[in-house]
């Protein structure tokens, strides 16, 4: 009877996120971002400020010193960095077993192009979810959720923070910068 009302229960929770109306633009499940899955925010509360990323002032060893090692030091750490941009929009992050997680939008030689979704685990307390979501990115950097398979997902060097970085513009420029934003993801925190 227990596992009906679960079942029952996740059902309707699937449903009614799926039916909440939210408006995430190009962001989808086509795209390997759980956006669709697992957005937690209002209708229109998504970061879209259209401005670019800035370049960092201060060293990215620097910043990251002064930074606490929690998915909030995360953010301010790549915010600083000029990683991501805009406002961060909490996410439902127990549906991949982490304990937080946030969404930016923003764009980058583009126009709203970038999409970057961040995920704190608590290593010492991982569900079979988590787990299975970590071993799946460190193997293949994909990972399913609600049916969906999730690309580009990145580990940190930790094994503490999980990356999903989507961008629509595939040109040269925008591919380096992926590419250094993931290194700096990647080596944040790292012991």
């Amino acid at each position: 009877m227990k596992k009906v009302l679960a079942l029952a229960a996740a059902a309707a929770l699937l449903l009614s996120i799926s039916a909440c109306g939210v408006d995430v633009g190009t962001v989808s499940g086509s795209d390997g971002t759980t956006s669709d899955a697992i957005l937690s925010s209002v209708p229109g509360e998504e970061s879209q400020t259209g401005e670019e990323s800035q370049a960092p002032a201060k060293d990215p060893e620097e910043i990251e010193a002064e930074v606490d090692d929690n998915l909030t030091g995360l953010c301010s750490f790549l915010a600083q960095t000029g990683g991501v941009g805009g406002d961060p929009v909490d996410m439902a992050a127990d549906f991949i077993g982490a304990v937080a997680g946030v969404q930016y939008r923003f764009s980058y030689e583009g126009s709203n192009n970038v999409t970057v979704e961040l995920y704190e685990y608590d290593l010492d307390n991982l569900n079979g979810e988590a787990q299975a979501v970590l071993d799946s990115v460190k193997a293949n950097g994909t990972f399913t959720v609600i049916g969906q398979e999730v690309t580009d997902a990145y580990l940190s060097d930790s094994g503490k923070y999980l990356m999903i970085y989507k961008d629509t513009q595939t040109n040269e420029q925008n591919e380096l910068h992926k590419q250094e934003i993931v290194e700096q993801f990647q080596g944040f925190k790292a012991e």
